[in-house]
């Protein structure tokens, strides 16, 4: 993946995934203003598979975005040759990748509630937004994220 030369600063890298976490954030968001006008609703009982697969995506799907960054941040940590662009560049591309994962299954309940109009539904869409929110770029989290982590030094032995 090709990241412009203005992202390769901490500054830039927070301009750059906060777009990113605003247009991710926003799709299901989006998605749901002509569901709630238009839905079609009513289809409970053909879709009850689909509510449940969504219901248990859209919550289980947030949770693996979080694990796939934090083992981003693992694998940097891991590669001390990494130079502080290319960890940023690898922040950029942990961030992407678990807004990305969070969003389809938010984006499978969004469609649930547009079949159904069941508001439970709705939860993957809640979870995408607090894993958003939890995420949400800042100096701080790049700054954690590009520094690598001290190692552990080694306890008493018993």
């Amino acid at each position: 993946m090709s990241v412009g030369a203005g992202s390769a600063t901490v500054e830039g890298a927070v301009r750059t995934t906060r777009l990113i976490a605003l247009g991710l954030g926003a799709g299901p968001v989006l998605f749901l203003i002509p569901a709630y006008l238009f839905g079609m609703g009513g289809m409970d009982q053909a879709m009850r598979p689909l509510q449940i697969v969504a219901g248990a995506l859209g919550l289980v799907a947030p949770a693996a975005g979080y694990h796939l960054f934090l083992a981003a941040k693992g694998r940097a940590d891991a590669d001390s040759a990494l130079d502080g662009e290319t960890r940023i560049r690898r922040f950029i591309q942990a961030f992407i990748v678990a807004l990305a994962v969070s969003e389809g299954g938010a984006l499978l309940a969004a469609v649930a509630y547009f079949l159904t109009g069941q508001p439970l539904t709705l939860l993957g869409v809640a979870a995408h937004l607090l894993i958003v929110g939890a995420l949400w770029p800042s100096v701080e989290r790049v700054q954690w994220f590009i520094q690598p982590a001290e190692p552990l030094e080694p306890g008493p032995e018993a």
